[in-house]
């Protein structure tokens, strides 16, 4: 199962930025959502008024269907704009501005009652939203619309503003340079992040998935026999591959080792500690490496792992697009069902790391200490 939605995503601290200017905050976007937006909704959500700071940022592909003749009611979007409002309610949201970036509208002035399809659409689109919002006690404070984010696009407001304008470099933006200075990486749209995660030469897959056959009676014998201390030496060894940072240059039976130790419940709940501490990076390379190459049942536990990692750093476009690759591969995986839905709700990363500090208990009734460093941030309760 794929899905075109990326699901709402919440900032881990609030963002300062100047919301009286729309092009300055059209040009911020790509930099809070940390990839360039396009045919999309985007909703800024904003707390601590007057002087607002930014909370979240929510975005949902643009989708209309086919039959809609821009009547006003009924539209695609409309689940959409109720999780959003589910979310602005859950979080007491004082404020929001929407975005409206939709390259079919490029050239169209909708200010004056342009009768365009698209311009209607957008205008009641934006409408509707700010009725949505109003029930959950948000104010839609401004509504805009532009063809694509770069600089000297124009953008124009949906509601009665008459102001426009064109849209300054987003390289430029205060915003997009304190996240490149603090680490993030802004890609150029989202197929940059699927491409992260795209299996890679069809044989190697297929000689694995040979070689995961074979193995799988033996590992199961070996479960049944030897009980926690098989699921003990199985985490022992997927915790050696990282340490040593050596995801690149595992040979096959490696990978087969460790792929059968993923499906195990007992192993793969310890791992997910592993996304709050030193060997963070290290597990992520290894996990990116597993669903790129492996077959598809044992890649939805690799890709999970990739989705939760990203998740409780707050990323949650990454987050979404591992999970549409996990349950692509396995519909039926419960782990990766519940953090989509999750993710979908708009739930904060802080509330997903319950589910890694619980993992360091996992892996102690199993005997194994996990990295320190991780234990530490647990210990901390961060």
């Amino acid at each position: 199962m794929t899905s075109s939605t990326n699901p709402p995503t919440s900032e881990l601290q609030p963002e300062p930025l100047h919301i009286d200017d729309p092009g300055a905050l059209i040009a911020a976007t790509p930099a809070m959502l940390g990839f360039l937006p396009v045919r999309s909704l985007v909703l800024v959500c904003l707390v601590g008024g007057p002087q607002y700071t930014v909370n979240a940022v929510l975005r949902h592909d643009l989708c209309w269907a086919d039959e809609e003749t821009g009547d006003g009611s009924g539209h695609a979007m409309t689940p959409v704009l109720q999780r959003f409002s589910d979310f602005c309610a859950r979080e007491e949201i004082e404020a929001a501005i929407a975005l409206v970036i939709d390259d079919e509208a490029d050239g169209e002035v909708l200010a004056g009652g342009d009768r365009s399809s698209s311009a209607r659409r957008h205008r009641w689109l934006a409408a509707d939203l700010a009725e949505v919002l109003e029930r959950a006690g948000t104010e839609l404070r401004g509504a805009h619309q532009v063809p694509r984010i770069a600089a000297g696009e124009r953008w124009t407001d949906l509601g009665r503003d008459p102001r426009g304008g064109a849209v300054p470099d987003p390289a430029s933006s205060p915003v997009t340079a304190a996240h490149v200075f603090g680490g993030r990486v802004i890609r150029s749209d989202r197929g940059e992040l699927e491409e992260l995660l795209s299996p890679g030469l069809e044989l190697r897959r297929e000689a694995l998935a040979e070689l995961i056959d074979r193995a799988r009676d033996r590992v199961r014998l070996a479960r049944e026999l030897g009980g926690p201390r098989a699921s003990r030496k199985e985490l022992e060894f997927v915790l050696g591959r990282i340490a040593d940072e050596s995801a690149e240059s595992l040979d096959a039976e490696e990978l087969v080792e460790i792929a059968l130790a993923l499906t195990n419940p007992a192993v793969r709940d310890c791992l997910f500690a592993l996304a709050l501490g030193d060997h963070a990076d290290a597990a992520e390379r290894l996990w990116l490496t597993l669903t790129r190459v492996l077959p598809d049942f044992e890649r939805a536990e690799a890709a999970t792992l990739v989705a939760f990692g990203a998740y409780v750093r707050g990323d949650g476009p990454f987050a979404g697009v591992a999970l549409d690759a996990a349950l692509e591969a396995d519909p039926l995986n419960r782990m990766a069902g519940l953090l989509d839905d999750a993710l979908q709700r708009g739930i904060r990363p802080e509330r997903i790391r319950e589910l890694a500090y619980t993992a360091f208990g996992c892996a102690r009734r199993l005997g194994v200490r996990l990295p320190p460093a991780a234990e530490s941030v647990h210990a901390g309760g961060v």
